[in-house]
């Protein structure tokens, strides 16, 4: 299916489309599937989406703003430079094997959110509720963490962790014995 001009879909699989800048706009998605869907630059304001799985997509530098996720899990999708911070309230998203570099996270809660084997080098988590996120297998190198709550946040197996514990809430966060190193090591203490 490739019409999009209707304004509500449920139960669609969108398969093999390509429309770069599509607007999607104000469209309501429940229960639908996106397989191999190329829509970089795709813009999405206002829309709402429910128990919707994006399979092996392209939406890279995509415009979410005022966007509703409820039960909206990406796999295998390239979302590089998206700027998510303006998402509707209370997203509930989960992203497995997933391109993330230079995306951008402020001022959203993403409690519980799973960021399973993505690759996030060089995003952004600003003031970003992430208590009991799970970051397994991902590889964090470059990207900053500032004024976040990382109570019970998993990073205990991903890579290139670093955030300072000052600028964070950590109570409960789980990292690795390397990482650990790593936050001790920037307050200029030596370990031996």
């Amino acid at each position: 299916m490739t019409d999009f001009s209707a304004k509500a879909f449920a139960d669609v699989l969108f398969e093999d489309i390509d429309l770069d800048a599509a607007d999607l706009s104000g469209k309501e998605f429940d229960q639908c599937t996106f397989r191999r869907c190329k829509l970089p630059q795709s813009l999405w304001m206002g829309a709402r989406l429910e128990e919707c799985v994006f399979e092996t997509c392209d939406l890279s530098r995509m415009r979410p703003t005022g966007m509703a996720l409820m039960g909206v899990t990406f796999r295998d999708t390239r979302l590089s430079g998206v700027e998510w911070s303006d998402l509707g309230l209370l997203p509930a998203v989960s992203f497995f094997d997933c391109d993330l570099r230079y995306a951008s996270f402020e001022k959203l809660r993403l409690r519980s959110t799973s960021f399973v084997n993505c690759a996030a080098r060089e995003a952004n988590f600003v003031e970003v509720d992430l208590t009991r996120a799970d970051f397994t297998d991902t590889d964090l190198w470059g990207s900053t963490f500032r004024g976040c709550v990382l109570q019970e946040t998993d990073f205990t197996r991903a890579s290139g962790v670093f955030f300072d514990p000052q600028q964070n809430r950590v109570k409960g966060v789980r990292i690795s014995l390397e990482t650990a190193v790593t936050l001790v090591q920037s307050y200029g203490i030596v370990v031996e």
